[in-house]
């Protein structure tokens, strides 16, 4: 619980990428993609359920080895063109119906430059000013 909210972390991590295999297995200082994901939700200390989305063995067992629930993600959502909330409301739908939760925290593990300050300030924000949610984004340069 976070001010008296319940809060899910829900880790999108497909296998299928067209540019790198298994991109969330990747490593980073040693540890994956998937850990780093991990380890920033056991600082953070207020998610009430954290969850890995995947259709890949391999991640699966590496969210399982960091404490993570998983959820199977079926083919048919884990295409390029499948949006973000094609996969939370999959998540939603196949974790336990008692379970509600009053904010969804998307963590994706190919961002794993993450403050926790950052996020318990934004929380902070949307709680405070009743707002539906906030996203983060980043510029990039579009000489791509």
């Amino acid at each position: 619980m976070f001010r008296n909210k319940k809060i899910l972390a829900l880790i999108p991590a497909r296998g299928g990428s067209k540019t790198i295999k298994l991109k969330n297995l990747k490593k980073i200082k040693n540890k994956t993609l998937i850990w780093h994901t991990a380890n920033f939700i056991k600082k953070t200390k207020i998610f009430d359920l954290s969850i890995v989305s995947s259709d890949n063995s391999k991640i699966i067992k590496e969210a399982k080895k960091n404490k993570l629930e998983v959820i199977y993600r079926p083919k048919n959502l884990s295409k390029d063109y499948i949006s973000d909330i094609q996969v939370i409301l999959h998540a939603l739908r196949e974790i336990n119906a008692s379970d509600r939760f009053d904010y969804i925290v998307y963590l994706q593990p190919t961002s794993p430059i993450r403050k926790v300050n950052h996020l318990i300030s934004t929380l902070n924000q949307v709680i405070t000013k009743k707002y539906d949610g906030a996203w983060s984004v980043s510029s990039i340069d579009k000489k791509l």
